[in-house]
């Protein structure tokens, strides 16, 4: 009995094999002769389908080189899924849906570095990012939406991708491309970084400020250029020192600002000190010091001329802002020219007047000359700058003093002195790291003295995410 059996069953396998060898096509269930022309398989059954192999993801997963269109149902995902290069696994339909692709940030540029970002998307589990679009060799992220790509050169364009994730499969790859934008790197002097708003910047661009305060020489080192050798740039010089006795005010220090292109070495920065001021022993007034950097000069603020002198020898003095004249009895003194491109002329002395004696000339501003001596001149206003994220004012005139006991000359805008007034009373120092003239003393005696130089300031600045 069971040599007939297996003579039967030998004899269908044969069968079979000549059918499926002359046709080439097998057909499995109803009527077998029967296989339609398109197909080398095909299975025909009323009330049974096709069941591929039922595998979990650690099994799918352990499928050494798969080929092309292979086909398993994923237990743990509930999903047909097939094979296909070079994303791996994609999911032909899932008893759930996988989430949406990932929605791209702008890349964060840091040093040899990209931080890729992107938005969250409901339903996800995690993210997974490579560099290339291949899913199955993906660094899973978890929850994380971002992922530091580094070992990247400045200037060049890179692209990675993105892919959401949950138990239903993973999104379609999200495209990431930026190209690395590198900022200068360099050191010296106070270091901050401040954020532009448009008024002082170019808005959400982060930018770093080197600034100099100390007077003397410092250095600022430049160690890398980055995508971009631009810095701006603020030079004030020292303010002109205040004269003694119906005195005129000292003159501002120099004021420029601009871009200009650096290199690779150490800069010598050079902040200048404010100028001494006149008093009974040392009736002249001093200029302020010159700041540089970057091969650019700010001269320093004029000196004033003293009133009352023996000899009347005391002058008004050029510089970034020319000092302020003074005046003696009947006598009133010029004051003196500024540098053009960076100040202006101090205002003229007035002589006596019944009303007021003799009175001192405005020194001048970086944004205006110095007022003639009228009760007191005023100084002449300074210039504003937002480089270091709050707007200031720098280099402002320093007042005229005057024999009237309560209408001395104001310091102009941006740190000058103001003057005095009465008898024996000393003019107010121009503000420190301002370059803001001196105040003049009053007149009347030997007890007043005037105000010194206000000291100057160097700021550099230079952005630090792209522009």
């Amino acid at each position: 009995m069971y040599f007939y059996q297996m003579r039967n069953l030998y004899l269908f396998l044969f069968g079979l094999f000549a059918y499926s060898t002359v046709h080439a096509q097998v057909k499995i269930g109803g009527q077998s002769g029967l296989v339609d022309s398109s197909a080398v398989l095909e299975l025909e059954s009323s009330n049974r389908g096709f069941l591929p192999p039922r595998l979990s993801q650690a099994q799918i997963s352990s499928i050494a080189s798969p080929a092309t269109g292979l086909i398993v149902f994923n237990t743990g995902t509930n999903c047909l899924q097939t094979y296909i290069p070079p994303g791996g696994w994609q999911n032909i339909f899932c008893g759930c849906n996988p989430p949406a692709a990932p929605i791209a940030k702008n890349a964060i540029p840091l040093s040899g570095a990209l931080s890729w970002r992107w938005d969250s998307i409901p339903g996800a589990l995690g993210y997974k990012w490579n560099s290339s679009n291949t899913y199955s060799t993906a660094i899973d992220l978890g929850d994380s939406l971002h992922y530091t790509q580094t070992g990247l050169n400045c200037d060049s364009s890179y692209s990675s991708y993105v892919w959401a994730y949950n138990a239903c499969g993973a999104s379609s790859p999200t495209l990431l491309s930026d190209t690395l934008w590198c900022p200068i790197a360099a050191t010296g002097g106070q270091v901050f970084d401040y954020v532009g708003n448009g008024s002082n910047g170019n808005a959400g661009v982060t930018y770093r400020v080197h600034r100099f305060t100390q007077t003397g020489n410092t250095n600022f080192t430049v160690n890398g250029l980055g995508s971009s050798n631009q810095v701006d740039y603020l030079i004030v010089a020292g303010g002109g020192g205040g004269g003694f006795d119906f005195a005129g005010g000292g003159g501002a220090g120099g004021f420029l600002t601009g871009s200009l292109n650096i290199s690779l070495q150490t800069y010598t920065i050079a902040v200048g000190a404010g100028g001494a001021p006149a008093s009974p022993s040392m009736f002249q007034a001093q200029s302020g010091q010159n700041s540089s950097a970057f091969g650019q000069t700010a001269i320093g603020g004029g000196a004033a001329r003293s009133g009352s002198n023996a000899g009347c020898n005391s002058l008004a003095l050029t510089g970034g802002s020319g000092g302020g004249g003074g005046a003696w009895m009947s006598c009133a003194f010029p004051g003196a020219a500024g540098t053009p491109g960076q100040g202006n002329a101090g205002g003229n002395g007035a002589g006596l007047n019944p009303n007021s004696g003799s009175r001192g000339g405005g020194g001048g501003g970086a944004g205006g000359t110095g007022v003639v001596g009228n009760l007191g001149g005023h100084g002449g206003p300074g210039l504003s700058s937002a480089i270091t994220g709050t707007t200031f004012w720098f280099a402002g005139g320093g007042g005229g003093g005057t024999m009237n006991s309560s209408i001395p000359g104001s310091g102009g805008q941006g740190g000058g002195g103001n003057g005095a007034s009465g008898t024996n009373n000393s003019g107010v120092a121009g503000q420190a790291n301002t370059g803001g003239g001196g105040g003049g003393s009053s007149g009347g005696g030997q007890g007043g003295t005037g105000g010194a130089g206000g000291s100057g300031i160097v700021v550099v600045r230079y952005p630090i995410t792209s522009p």
